[in-house]
């Protein structure tokens, strides 16, 4: 017959390796606002965008780019000094018919492709407002 010992530590052991399961299950996705679980790897990609607002001069379906006017971050979308006008190649899956000249858009940029120098960027979305 096995001593206390023995089973006292068995029943440790695997207490603690359910602890840890739910410990890593937990970590390993958040619950969105809606309730339904994300994986935190699909938030990360989002953490590192930029959310710019602006004005679309020009559209070229072919190259699949924008010419937009008055580029401003979406946080200081209220003030008057913008960061000029920027050339914005679509990488995503966005839907090119409701971009229209003239109309204002949310740009959902790669912070990896916001080329200050050329007034370039690389947009992960696109999205009237």
């Amino acid at each position: 017959m096995p001593s206390k010992n023995y089973t006292l530590f068995f029943i440790l052991s695997v207490g603690f390796v359910l602890i840890t399961m739910a410990f890593i299950t937990i970590l390993g996705q958040t619950t969105s606002k809606d309730g339904e679980a994300t994986d935190i790897r699909a938030k990360a990609t989002v953490a590192n965008s930029l959310k710019l607002v602006g004005n679309v001069i020009s559209i070229d379906p072919s190259t699949r780019t924008l010419v937009v006017s008055d580029v401003k971050f979406e946080s200081k979308k209220n003030e008057t000094q913008t960061m000029g006008t920027w050339t914005v190649t679509i990488a995503g899956d966005v839907n090119m018919t409701t971009i229209t000249p003239g109309r204002q858009v949310l740009i959902s940029a790669d912070a990896s492709t916001f080329n200050i120098t050329n007034n370039t960027m690389t947009a992960l979305a696109v999205s009237p407002l």
